[in-house]
């Protein structure tokens, strides 16, 4: 109903560049991305750990493998190595999606490794792949029950649990979200300040946002959580609501 209403729109703390796409625009780009994971072997089903700070290429990569019916399972920067090699391990992942960061924690892994924001040998550029495949290819049709999206608990107990949500536990299930408990309108630019890789992300930054049509604005600030940079970033942006984690408000 509103494909050029904005859908997102990325800051970069450190240089102040913006970044902003309607709905339209990631409709293409994700049909790019789909496209571009399919081609580097990435199958329905597969699955796939994002590891990404606050960019545009998470949501863009998001909605890709979405679209390709594979299963993503997004993780922190924050993660170690042998953080890292336990989810690769214990979710049998098939591909991994990070930046120059994310790289050194992924250690030997042979899949398929695709990376944000730069070359390196043996990885898959994602930014220059995702500009030069078209956006013929939208998709793989999936049920309401197949996989949607992978999240591992914080393990205060024991090791990690992977916990499976389907495609309609999250993406449809988090209409409420954005509806009821966020209280999202269409016109609204709404700021998550969760880590992307956190659940908080999913009901926040992604599904419960625009299942309303509201914008989803992100900011881009390395390292902990600066009272300062968020107080001045509410002052300086249109930004209508926000939330953060309990942890980050202590």
């Amino acid at each position: 109903e509103r494909p050029d209403a904005p859908a997102l729109w990325c800051v970069n703390a450190s240089t102040g560049t913006e970044q902003k796409f309607s709905f339209r625009q990631l409709a293409a780009l994700s049909c790019q991305a789909a496209r571009l994971l399919r081609s580097s072997g990435v199958r329905r089903g597969d699955r796939v750990l994002i590891m990404l700070p606050r960019v545009s290429q998470w949501w863009i990569g998001m909605l890709g493998l979405i679209r390709l019916g594979a299963v993503p399972v997004p993780g922190t920067l924050l993660l170690t190595a042998r953080d890292v090699a336990y989810r690769l391990g214990s979710a049998r992942i098939s591909a991994v999606v990070t930046d120059h960061e994310g790289v050194a924690k992924v250690g030997g892994f042979e899949g398929t490794r695709l990376l944000v924001g730069g070359e390196r040998p043996g990885w898959i550029d994602f930014d220059r792949g995702v500009r030069q495949v078209d956006a013929g290819f939208c998709g793989e049709r999936t049920r309401s029950d197949d996989p949607g999206i992978i999240y591992f608990t914080s393990a205060t107990t024991g090791n990690p649990k992977m916990v499976l949500h389907t495609q309609a536990s999250y993406g449809l299930g988090h209409r409420l979200t954005g509806q009821l408990w966020l209280d999202l309108r269409p016109e609204d630019v709404h700021w998550n300040l969760s880590d992307l890789g956190w659940g908080k992300a999913a009901w926040s930054s992604f599904y419960g946002p625009w299942q309303m049509g509201a914008c989803v604005f992100a900011l881009d600030a390395p390292g902990k959580f600066d009272p300062a940079v968020a107080l001045k970033t509410l002052a300086a942006f249109p930004i209508t609501t926000w939330c953060a984690p309990p942890t980050a408000l202590r």
